[in-house]
């Protein structure tokens, strides 16, 4: 019984090895076909990350600024402006209208 289970599981390994190899190969010719599909939109997504990344620039420097304050009403203004800063640029990236 457990020869019979281990031929059935070597031959299925066997069988199956070269589907595998095929499939991997495949995708591979598909990928390099999508990389050059894509080529077009690199400048378009290179300004776009510009923009989320300066605002994501401005977002740490108020919250360096908060930790940095030493009067607390300062630290909760600065808190306060970088928690409103942060939900707008999240709505706009919900809705479509803020670049990622």
């Amino acid at each position: 019984m457990k020869l019979t289970v281990l031929a059935f599981a070597l031959a299925t390994g066997l069988a199956t090895t070269p589907a595998m190899a095929r499939q991997q190969h495949d995708h591979g010719d598909q990928a390099a076909a999508q990389q050059q599909s894509h080529a077009g939109h690199m400048v378009q997504d290179s300004a776009a990350m510009t923009a989320h990344r300066e605002k994501m620039a401005e977002m740490r420097a108020l919250m360096q600024q908060a930790h940095a304050a030493s009067d607390p009403a300062e630290r909760q203004r600065l808190m306060a402006e970088h928690r409103a800063k942060m939900q707008e640029h999240m709505a706009g990236m919900m809705q479509g209208t803020t670049p990622i």
